[in-house]
């Protein structure tokens, strides 16, 4: 009987993320978007791991400490075995590899393969029991430490690293695919105790296995010549080693990598890191993507009816939707789920420092004048700003026009204030709305030609340029009655929110900091 096993150990290890020189010194890391891609996930919900692909350094360590191998030589890769089992049988381990998630969880993932006899063409299940858990196996149990230590270039610290572990096991029986019925219907309370792990299957009772094969009938329905059984301890794939092409192509694989999914959903949602303390808003993003992953599995997990059964079956064996209500109880009553999150838009997976972005974002968002430095020009920003939005509320829509123009004008004077400190702040304190514009914006009015024309440097993007000057222009007309009588415009309430709005924009816009 071929016996194909995947061994996952899953652990959160804080402050740790893909761009860290620690995890590079034994791994080549690179983005690993066919984890979710595959699946068919909307960008918009992609969460993408960091694949940790060891280098050469990895396993001469690897191979040193390992027991057990025929050979003491050092190995630069895998395979590694033959290897023991207990009872005389014996695999080969033939990959280690590891994904780093967002938040510092870690899976790693060791792969291997056995050819166990059969008694009489019977699979002897109880032989399989070892293979349940990489713990009873000290060469798999050394590589996954070896993962998770080594990611944080620990390399001492292999027997203190603590791991969720979680099984796949194909076994492919020696029989075809008309043998399979007889042989699922004769042995269907054994491989419902490997499963489970209970040592005797006669000790598992009949309602027991019947909840079990419950629990999973939806997942059997298209391949009656195959059994898919999983549950919170792993993933147990039965098919006929002869003349059989299964309808699911690489179903392990695909099931195997939801797997890993629902553990990383489990641990971030369980925030064993305080990863929610130190970045709340992009821990609070990724949660929202959860909860879709979670709460919408038919517009997330859009690759097959199969694929989204399956994932909805681990997400009830591992409880994510009591986590995600969990996590969602622990929110402030005034806080509202979407509150400090923000959309993660396009491959945010790439950019370095996405965390410290959507930090700066949201530190920014707290105090959006942040930029302002003179502490005098900051109480008249924010004194006008307010006075704005009083004037606004009690329909004095010219009043409300003047104190939005002139918390602009001390915005734009605040932005070349702090992009020119050297400069002569006296002839800086001079200039009009407009001028203070083009200081901003250089040649903000014309249409540049980026394959011919220099594009000058900009403190604040054009458009915005653009939208402040031909709203806010005449500001300045609205505080002499008489120019505002002449002007022919009166100051209505269309105009004084325009001109709050045009204030807003800039603010945020100059808080980003200058554009290319």
């Amino acid at each position: 009987m071929i016996v194909e096993v995947q061994w996952l150990g899953v652990a959160a290890i804080e402050s740790l993320s893909w761009p860290d020189a620690r995890v590079r010194k034994y791994f080549n890391v690179k983005p690993h978007p066919k984890v979710s891609e595959q699946f068919n996930v909307p960008i918009r919900d992609r969460i993408v791991p960091y694949l940790l692909n060891p280098a050469d350094g990895f396993h001469r360590l690897l191979s040193r400490s390992m027991d057990g191998l025929s050979s003491s030589r050092e190995r630069t890769r895998p395979p590694y075995g033959p290897l023991s089992l207990d009872n005389s049988e014996s695999f080969i381990i033939t990959s280690v590899s590891g994904e780093l998630f967002p938040g510092g969880v870690v899976v790693a993932r060791v792969r291997g393969r056995a050819e166990l006899t059969t008694c009489e063409g019977k699979p002897n299940y109880s032989d399989l029991r070892a293979l349940r858990t990489p713990r009873k196996l000290p060469a798999v149990d050394a590589a996954i430490r070896a993962v998770l230590a080594l990611a944080q270039a620990d390399r001492g610290g292999e027997l203190s690293v603590s791991y969720e572990d979680y099984f796949s096991l194909s076994l492919q029986v020696p029989t075809d695919q008309s043998g399979m019925p007889g042989l699922l219907a004769r042995d269907r309370q054994s491989i419902a105790s490997l499963l489970t792990g209970v040592p005797e299957s006669a000790k598992l009772g009949e309602r027991v296995v019947d909840k079990i094969y419950e629990e999973n009938s939806s997942l059997n329905e298209k391949a009656p010549s195959e059994l898919l059984l999983v549950n919170s301890q792993g993933i147990i794939h039965v098919l006929p080693k002869w003349n059989y092409r299964s309808p699911h192509y690489g179903r392990l694989a695909k099931v195997s990598d939801l797997a890993i999914l629902a553990h990383f959903a489990r641990l971030f949602l369980r925030d064993d890191t305080n990863f929610s303390m130190e970045s709340p808003k992009f821990s609070a993003s990724l949660r929202g993507i959860l909860a879709r992953w979670i709460e919408a599995p038919s517009l997330t997990m859009a690759s097959s009816f199969a694929n989204r059964l399956t994932w909805e079956r681990l997400s009830e064996s591992f409880h994510l939707r009591a986590s995600l209500m969990h996590w969602r109880s622990g929110l402030p009553a005034e806080q509202g789920v979407g509150s400090v999150s923000v959309r993660l838009d396009g491959e945010w997976w790439l950019i370095p420092d996405v965390e410290q972005r959507i930090g700066e974002q949201r530190a920014a968002e707290l105090d959006p004048l942040g930029f302002v430095g003179n502490p005098q020009l900051r109480e008249f920003i924010e004194k006008d700003r307010d006075e704005a939005s009083r004037c606004l509320a009690s329909r004095n829509y010219r009043a409300a026009v003047v104190m939005a123009g002139a918390a602009i004008e001390g915005t734009l004077l605040a932005a070349l204030l702090a992009d020119q400190p050297s400069a002569d702040h006296g002839s800086l304190l001079k200039k009009n709305l407009s001028q203070l514009i083009e200081a901003c914006c250089p040649k903000f009015n014309q249409q540049l030609d980026r394959n011919k024309d220099t594009v000058p440097r900009r403190l604040i993007d054009q458009e915005t340029a653009k939208f402040v000057h031909f709203t806010c222009r005449p500001w300045r007309n609205y505080v002499h009655p008489g120019l505002s009588v002449r002007s022919g415009q009166p100051a209505n309430a269309d105009l004084a929110k325009a001109c709050i709005s045009a204030l807003e924009l800039l603010i945020q816009d100059v808080g980003r900091g200058p554009t290319p």
